[in-house]
């Protein structure tokens, strides 16, 4: 990861090193602040991310996987106010937004390549990782003979953006983690390539 004089640290507690010692702490701290304890693919995430490695993770719907982000965040000192940055392309359709929008606009520029801003992400989130792999082929022209795309929104002009992602938010310096439900072994590898 690029490393920031400025960036935000994890509590000391979580600096650790050792790995076993790690997910005892990050273990312990999720029990404290959560209703449910913590699942171990949960903490195994979080161990990852504490250790500034990219993650992915596989896991069904009503898992828990975006309490990953939550656990990560839990990290800092909250007076801090370290920042998750989360992208859902999905929920970006429902509404009918457009990420064009805040990518060419110059408002949307200056807040996110102010210093101060970016030093605050803690991490990149990025739901439905699955999508990146998708609208990459589309970017790439690839994707013609697939017929998953069984919906018209799916093949809109903005989303092909999204198949180059990896190397925009490697940018920031912080972990990223990519969740997905459905995700084919042959995308997890594409994606996974695309972060280093």
């Amino acid at each position: 990861l690029t490393k920031n004089k400025n960036k935000l640290l994890i509590g000391e507690d979580f600096r650790q090193k050792d790995p076993v010692k790690l997910y005892a702490a990050i273990k312990a701290n999720s029990s404290l602040r959560f209703n449910e304890p913590p699942k171990a693919l949960q903490i195994e995430a979080v161990v990852a991310l504490a250790q500034e490695k990219h993650c992915f993770t596989l896991a069904g719907t009503g898992f828990g996987k975006s309490r990953i982000a939550e656990m990560y965040s839990n990290l800092y000192d909250e007076t801090e106010n370290p920042i998750v940055l989360v992208l859902n392309p999905l929920d970006s359709l429902w509404d009918n937004q457009s990420p064009k929008v805040f990518l060419n606009n110059h408002i949307f520029h200056r807040r996110f390549l102010n210093e101060q801003f970016l030093s605050r992400v803690v991490l990149a989130v990025v739901d439905e990782a699955h999508m990146i792999y998708m609208w990459g082929l589309v970017a790439s022209g690839q994707a013609k003979g697939l017929n998953s795309h069984g919906k018209i929104q799916d093949l809109s002009i903005f989303r092909p953006g999204y198949g180059n992602m990896g190397a925009k938010l490697m940018a920031i310096g912080a972990p990223i983690l990519l969740m997905s439900a459905t995700c084919r072994p042959q995308a997890i590898d594409s994606i996974l390539v695309s972060l280093k």
